[in-house]
């Protein structure tokens, strides 16, 4: 447990010592940083249940959308 809790102290304090500080990098972080695997993978998911779809980025399809 002393192993476990000086392990601990010294991560904290290269934290707090960083520069520049900690910064989140969100939720989507992983998604944007591999976006065309996540497409295929997806797509594929969607065969896996019988059903069929295509990728389009939303730049994409407003310029497909008459008006």
């Amino acid at each position: 447990m002393v192993a476990v809790a000086q392990t601990i102290v010294v991560r904290v304090s290269h934290m707090r010592n960083a520069k520049p500080p900690y910064q989140e990098l969100g939720a989507e972080y992983v998604d944007r940083l591999n976006a065309d695997h996540l497409k295929r993978m997806l797509l594929k998911r969607l065969e896996r249940l019988g059903l069929q779809g295509t990728a389009q980025s939303r730049a994409e399809r407003s310029l497909a959308l008459p008006g």
